[in-house]
C-alpha cells in the first residue's frame, strides 16, 4: 500500500498505533521493572547499560527472510549512498514501496498477536501519554553504530528503532506532494527546505514512554539527523495527523 498524507486510511492508522502500544506495553511488562529500570538511568555511561538488542524486537514480528536479510531492505543497502544514490534516481525510488511492504508485513503479522478490540477500545486515540512517534528515515543514515552504543543498541547500526514499535512507512510528504526527482536534487543540496518537512519518505515507530529519554539520547550522537520526533515535524503527513488528533501541537526540537 501507498501510504502518501493524500491516501492516508486514518482510521487504518489509528488502529496501527493502538496494536503497537498494545504490543509493545505487553513486552515491556514482561521484561522485568529491574531492566527497564536500569535503562530509565538515563545519566550513566553507555557501557553500563544493559544490552537491550532483542528489546521489542520479537521473534513473531521479525522481519521476514531470517536474521536481518529482511530487515535490510529498509535501509540505504541496494545503492551506494554517498555515490549513486546522488546520480541514479531510479534504484533510489524503487526502494520505497519495498520499505513499505516490509512495515506493513510486520503490522499484518502482530494484528493478531493483540487483542484489536481492546487496543482500539471504540476507535479511541491511542494514549498520548504512554508513548512519542518518532521517524526515522533511512536515506539519513551513515549506519556508523553511535547510536546503537548510545543506547544499548535499543537502536540497531542503522539508527533504526526495533521493529516491535513499527507503524506505517509514509512517503512523498512534501508540500508538492510526489516528485521523483525531490530526493536526489535534497541530498545533492540543490534544493533546500523547512527543516521540519525533514525527508520524503520515513517510517514511524511508537516508542513507549519509558525508553524515550534513551531514544532521546541516541539522536544526539547521530551525525545525518535520520531521526526526528514526529510531533516536532511541520509537513504535509504531520499535519494531516494533527487535524485527525493523532498528533499533538508542534513542538520545538527538543535537541
Amino acid at each position: 500500500m501507498n501510504h502518501t498524507p493524500e491516501t492516508l486510511d486514518v482510521e487504518n492508522l489509528r488502529l496501527r498505533l493502538a496494536q503497537a502500544e498494545q504490543y509493545c506495553l505487553a513486552h515491556l511488562a514482561g521484561c522485568g521493572r529491574s531492566l527497564l529500570d536500569a535503562v530509565l538511568q538515563v545519566d550513566r555511561e553507555p557501557e553500563a547499560l544493559p544490552d537491550l538488542t532483542s528489546l521489542l524486537r520479537s521473534h513473531a514480528l521479525e522481519p521476514k527472510g531470517g536474521d536481518w536479510e529482511g530487515a535490510m531492505s529498509l535501509y540505504p543497502v541496494y545503492f551506494n549512498y554517498l555515490n549513486d544514490t546522488l546520480n541514479t534516481a531510479q534504484p533510489y525510488l524503487d526502494n520505497i514501496p519495498w520499505r513499505q511492504e516490509m512495515v506493513d508485513n510486520v503490522v499484518s503479522r502482530r494484528a493478531p498477536l493483540v487483542d484489536t478490540a481492546s487496543a482500539l477500545n471504540a476507535h479511541r486515540e491511542p494514549d498520548a501519554e504512554a508513548g512519542r512517534l518518532l521517524a526515522f528515515t533511512p536515506d539519513h543514515t551513515l549506519s556508523d553504530g553511535a547510536a546503537a552504543v548510545e543506547t544499548g543498541w535499543l537502536l540497531d547500526d542503522y539508527d533504526a528503532p526495533p521493529w516491535d514499535t513499527w507503524v506505517i512507512y509514509v512517503a512523498a510528504d512534501t508540500p508538492g506532494g510526489y516528485d521523483p526527482t525531490w530526493r536526489r536534487r535534497y541530498l545533492s543540496g540543490e534544493i533546500s527546505v523547512d527543516p521540519k518537512i525533514f525527508a520524503d519518505n520515513y517510517l514511524i515507530a511508537w516508542i513507549p514512554n519509558d525508553l524515550v529519554p534513551l531514544v532521546q539520547k541516541g539522536m544526539e550522537v547521530t551525525i545525518a539527523t535520520p531521526l526526528k520526533w514526529l510531533d516536532e515535524l511541520k509537513s504535509p503527513f504531520a499535519d494531516r495527523l494533527r487535524t485527525e488528533g493523532l498528533l499533538g501541537s508542534l513542538r520545538e526540537r527538543s535537541y
